[in-house]
């Protein structure tokens, strides 16, 4: 009994520590329902516990039932770590049509140059996931996703910032909300790239519309909720932190041979990788030890996975304000879309992870006098939010996103 007594108080103990920690921690009480299943409910079951202490026939039963559960998330942890994630083949996939952007070169030091954009003219791909249609466009003269005579324009409508949703991910060329948006409102520069966070971000306005002169009507910023945030921080340890820094940029418009050189060597260097990786992906095969004590894993595929460090607030705030300084000077209108992941609609921790890390940013969007468009409340109307999805949006996501931005424009 002498085992199970200080088992039970190791127990009452590390549940108010563990309790304790996640009330104090400035990434983890963002959320309101994580301060509730990581800080308050260990603090109560741990008084519950103490109230238990002199029952010992329960406190065998609930001492060896805490064990084996340990146990078992220990082996499933395990499991998740170790398993092979099967990619779904895609029929006529060509990895020399890979668009590839300075994004895939963050972690990459002493470059002689850190591009945006991709490779000027290169023939790019654009494949639908779902009933794998394809076609192929040029890329403009900057390696972005227009036709190349718009940038002779000097009068523009509006410009796009983001990553793969706005550059046109998983649709076909002319499905994506983009290009559905340009036809109705021309000319319209799209300088959205997959993988691009925040940072990369507001890097593309600096180079490609401060440095050009270009006062388009409306800036619109793509948001994805589902990782932008969290992943901020390889964009702030990498060179285009700089961007921060008053007036610093690269002269991209001027250097596009330079930019392609780059791009090109490395699409050199990884296209056999990706190829012989198109089927099947091996992830996580380390195990850290710190990961696997906190059961990462386990708490991902539940539903904890959005959180970000405050730090990534605070420069996001940074780069938002910025971006709106900017539009302002010109006389423009920021306007910001939020995208979730398609995960939030798995179960409610899942939505409401999501969805309190959320709202700080909308917080601090609405306070900046910053317009939102938030395609969540368009798609909780829905029956089943995930019939929008396929990777990323399908066509319907992209036809329902670009309603709802042009509702906004022209309500």
């Amino acid at each position: 009994m002498r085992f199970y007594s200080l088992f039970w108080y190791i127990c009452i103990i590390s549940l108010i520590i563990f309790g304790f920690i996640t009330l104090f921690s400035e990434k983890q009480s963002l959320s309101l329902l994580r301060t509730i299943f990581f800080g308050i409910a260990p603090v109560i079951i741990s008084i519950i516990f103490l109230l238990l202490r002199k029952n010992k026939s329960l406190i065998i039963i609930l001492s060896n039932s805490i064990i084996l559960c340990f146990i078992g998330f220990c082996f499933f942890e395990i499991y998740l770590i170790n398993r092979n994630v099967i990619d779904e083949i895609i029929p006529n996939e060509d990895f020399n049509k890979k668009n590839v952007c300075g994004n895939s070169l963050k972690n990459i030091n002493n470059l002689k140059i850190y591009p945006i954009g991709g490779i000027s003219k290169k023939e790019i791909q654009f494949i639908n996931s779902e009933n794998f249609s394809y076609s192929f466009k040029d890329n403009d003269r900057y390696g972005f996703n227009n036709n190349d005579e718009v940038w002779d324009k000097r009068k523009i409508h509006s410009i796009f910032l983001g990553d793969s949703f706005a550059h046109g991910a998983d649709v076909n060329l002319n499905e994506n909300f983009v290009e559905l948006y340009k036809k109705k409102f021309n000319p319209t520069i799209n300088l959205a790239c997959g993988g691009n966070g925040p940072l990369i971000a507001y890097a593309a306005m600096i180079e490609y519309i401060v440095k050009s002169k270009l006062k388009p009507k409306y800036l619109i910023w793509v948001y994805y909720s589902g990782n932008d945030l969290s992943e901020l921080d390889t964009e702030y340890s990498s060179f285009y932190k700089n961007y921060l820094t008053k007036d610093f940029h690269q002269n991209l418009l001027t250097r596009q041979s330079e930019i392609d050189d780059v791009l090109n060597k490395y699409l050199d260097k990884n296209i056999d990788f990706w190829k012989e990786n198109a089927k099947i992906i091996i992830k996580n095969k380390k195990i850290n030890f710190k990961d696997f004590y906190k059961f990462r894993k386990i708490r991902e595929s539940i539903g904890f996975r959005h959180a970000y460090e405050k730090i990534n607030f605070e420069i996001f705030k940074k780069i938002i304000k910025s971006t709106n300084k900017h539009v302002h000077d010109w006389g423009g209108e920021l306007i910001f879309v939020i995208i979730p992941g398609e995960e939030r609609y798995l179960n409610f921790i899942h939505y409401y992870d999501q969805f309190y890390y959320e709202e700080p940013i909308k917080k601090y969007l609405k306070g900046e006098q910053i317009r939102i468009i938030d395609l969540n409340k368009k798609l909780i109307k829905s029956k089943n939010p995930r019939d929008y999805y396929h990777g990323h949006l399908n066509i319907d996501g992209h036809i329902l996103l670009y309603k709802e931005i042009i509702n906004a424009i022209n309500p």
